[in-house]
């Protein structure tokens, strides 16, 4: 079991299920939430491997603070609800560009 006492969640997919549980809304739910852990993984922002290619997460998947490098944590603080927010307004869940301006901008520094 890993000591999460000193962690803080980032996010989970269970939130989001339980608020569209139909299964357009949980299908909609895990495209997107596999388009950020891909976008996360594909740019070194994991500590370690959340999800495998192809792989989809299941209702216990979250992501912890722990789970992120500096850089990811700094991305999810400066952009991740903007991108949620686009997502609730049409943008298409492969649309991580939200996401990866503030990864720019994080590493121009």
């Amino acid at each position: 079991m890993i000591d999460r006492s000193n962690d803080e969640p980032v996010t989970n997919i269970k939130t989001f299920l339980l608020a569209d549980p139909s299964p357009q809304g949980r299908m909609e739910t895990e495209r997107w939430f596999v388009a950020f852990v891909n976008f996360l993984q594909d740019n070194g922002l994991t500590a370690r491997k959340l999800l495998k290619k192809g792989q989809t997460p299941d209702e216990s998947f979250e992501i912890w603070e722990s789970d992120l490098t500096e850089e990811g944590v700094a991305v999810v603080d400066k952009a991740f609800d903007r991108w949620l927010g686009a997502l609730d307004r049409g943008k298409a869940p492969d649309d991580v560009s939200i996401l990866e301006k503030a990864l720019a901008k994080i590493r121009k520094f």
